[in-house]
């Protein structure tokens, strides 16, 4: 550029240098002619645009022109204009209508808060939740949607890219940061770490919650997680369960949704995919050492689908009551007394199944700490696939999160 400059004034180039100054910044011009004035206008008129792109923060070199990493005003205006909502199919929103209409999700003047782990599930009912609420207020219900995400600061697992992917999208975003698989790996004899980390993250979720006013939390698991879960259950201890739709937790101040219940998981998978949603890839190194039971499960479903198309909708109109019980339902209650669906203890409490809330006042006692915290693959205690946690593991826990939720309290006083 520099060489080129100086050709300007007096300085004679060859024609060879000409065409390799005139490639510095061509900004996609037209090949250079065989005329000499009319190359050295064009390697003018380069430099001119080299200069006005380098107000614009555009960097040229001796070969190429290309973009540096932007300001905060540059960032935040390139992803206002690549991130968008994004109307879902009829095939994939009307299923989910009907299970938020059955089952009663979403009522008028709801604070919907959206568990967001970035995989494909949760980002697709973000957009599913988002078109749900012009549905919604011209049926007369108008409720408001955040997001919440759970960073355990794990090397194999990092949801950053959400949050200016969520602040363009116009969403409130609540990011809940604690070193959870630090924690799990310091505590002894720990069967399960995947347990510790899962009730740590729903006990941060509901905490999160009830400090900015949210009284519904949304889950992204679909007619698949349940089917599995079921049939995990039932072939591995005998019991007739899987996860709810909808139910209060036993404190009654949160509500528990799944609004993809009649959702399959490869209408989530295309959804994510076409419209090329920003999923995060969690590769927790603790998680490729856990029994593989649920994978076992999908390739058993997968293999009577294929002979049995029909499979998953049979499935779904079994698992409707079970599904439909919710945390005060008089058949939960029976049958988890007499160990149907879940221990005695899980069933604590009038039968409830829900997650025990865990504020830093209210965490949960180590009887019903059972209850406390669980994941969302695992809502409450009726659903955990293989809980390895003791009693005295779970009131640890419930410890070690009171303490990072009073500690956190305290700062942001300070604050």
């Amino acid at each position: 550029t520099r060489h080129a400059d100086s050709s300007l004034k007096g300085s004679i180039i060859s024609n060879k240098h000409a065409s390799r100054s005139d490639n510095t910044c061509d900004d996609g011009e037209s090949k250079r002619g065989q005329n000499k004035n009319a190359d050295i206008g064009k390697i003018s008129n380069g430099l001119n645009e080299i200069s006005n792109k380098s107000k614009e923060g555009v960097i040229c070199t001796d070969q190429s022109c290309f973009l540096p990493r932007p300001n905060s005003a540059m960032q935040q205006k390139e992803q206002q204009q690549k991130a968008k909502w994004h109307a879902p199919p009829k095939e994939l929103f009307a299923p989910m209508v009907e299970a938020i209409l059955q089952f009663n999700m979403i009522k008028d003047g709801d604070r919907v808060l959206l568990c967001l782990s970035g995989g494909k599930d949760s980002l697709s009912l973000l957009h599913l939740l988002h078109q749900y609420q012009y549905f919604a207020r011209s049926r007369g219900v108008v409720f408001s949607l955040g997001a919440v995400t759970v960073d355990p600061e794990s090397a194999s697992y990092d949801p950053r890219p959400l949050i200016p992917y969520l602040r363009s999208l116009g969403v409130q975003y609540l990011y809940e940061q604690q070193g959870i698989l630090q924690q799990a790996l310091e505590l002894q004899d720990l069967k399960s770490i995947c347990s510790f980390c899962s009730r740590m993250k729903r006990g941060r979720i509901y905490a999160a919650a009830r400090r900015r006013g949210y009284n519904v939390l949304a889950f992204g698991q679909h007619l698949d997680d349940l089917a599995e879960s079921f049939l995990m259950s039932v072939l591995h201890n005998g019991r007739l369960r899987t996860m709810k739709a909808a139910y209060r937790v036993h404190e009654g101040d949160l509500r528990v949704i799944r609004p993809l219940v009649f959702v399959r998981e490869r209408q989530l998978r295309s959804f994510a995919e076409t419209r090329k949603l920003p999923v995060i890839p969690e590769n927790c190194p603790a998680c490729f050492e856990v029994p593989k039971e649920r994978h076992r499960t999908k390739q058993l479903l997968a293999q009577q689908e294929l002979l049995f198309p029909q499979v998953y909708s049979s499935l779904r109109a079994a698992l409707l009551p079970l599904m439909a019980i919710s945390a005060t339902g008089l058949e939960n209650a029976l049958l988890g007394k007499q160990g149907i669906l879940c221990s005695s203890s899980a069933a604590a409490g009038g039968g409830s199944v829900a997650a025990t809330g865990s504020s830093a006042d209210n965490i949960g006692t180590a009887t019903d700490g059972i209850d406390a915290t669980s994941s969302a693959h695992t809502a409450d205690a009726c659903n955990e696939e293989e809980d390895h946690l003791n009693k005295e593991q779970l009131a640890l826990i419930n410890s070690i999160l009171k303490l990072s939720l009073e500690k956190e309290g305290k700062n942001r006083e300070s604050n």
